[in-house]
């Protein structure tokens, strides 16, 4: 009378065994899921932790060099009549100044910066040119500059540049010293305002406060005359 109840036992015990192998191999499958999704996040948030360092480094480098923006005036001769007779001239998208680049990129020393949107690979870019100043060729060539992408995939991209009138206060405006009369007593803004977005965001708002350097006889022998900060 006992071996039917051990065949019955023994078949029950096999449905169970093939119901436990099923139920593993779905929580093995949804253990898979989970972990290729936590991956996944995982990379995202290394990609936006680095992009927020590149970024962070960037915004940083702008601030020391564009604290370091010189006020040596262009020689007459070499200043195109209606512009500012300083290095200094920007647009909504070009920013173009003499300074001093840190040595670490092999160009310590009084160089011609600009900034400046281009078109790269992964869209536009925002481009930082430089060039070893010569007092001989104030003008520099900007084809054979060095250059260094400070950011990519870049949407919209504005400078603008505060103006401190004594009557109307200050002010932003699109352009300085690029086919206006900028007056000589003001041959920099006081302050630079820096607006980017890209396909990952927008760049926190940028504005660098300039001062403006003394006239002094620096100038006329050849020293530079630095001024800048930022906020």
């Amino acid at each position: 009378m006992s071996a039917p109840h051990t065949v019955a036992q023994r078949g029950f015990t096999l449905v169970e065994l093939l119901v436990a192998l099923m139920l593993l191999a779905f929580i093995a499958l949804g253990l898979g899921g989970a972990m290729r999704t936590i991956s996944q996040t995982q990379e995202r948030v290394d990609r936006r932790m680095q992009r927020s360092e590149r970024q962070q480094v960037a915004i940083q480098f702008l601030r020391h060099t564009l604290g370091q923006v010189s006020g040596l005036p262009r020689p007459t001769a070499a200043t195109p009549q209606g512009e500012t007779p300083s290095y200094f001239q920007g647009t909504a998208q070009t920013l173009q100044w003499l300074g001093s680049m840190p040595a670490n990129f092999g160009a310590g020393g009084r160089s011609h910066i600009r900034l400046i949107l281009q078109p790269g690979s992964a869209g536009n870019q925002l481009v930082l040119q430089y060039k070893k100043w010569d007092k001989n060729t104030p003008n520099p060539e900007w084809p054979s500059a060095d250059s260094y992408v400070l950011e990519s995939n870049v949407e919209a991209l504005e400078f603008s540049y505060q103006r401190t009138h004594r009557l109307q206060g200050q002010q932003w405006q699109p352009v300085w010293g690029v086919g206006e009369n900028t007056p000589s007593r003001q041959e920099l803004p006081s302050a630079i305002r820096l607006q980017l977005r890209t396909t990952q965001g927008d760049w926190p708002l940028l504005i660098i406060a300039l001062h403006q350097p003394l006239v002094n006889n620096s100038q006329s022998s050849g020293g530079a005359v630095f001024g800048g900060s930022s906020r």
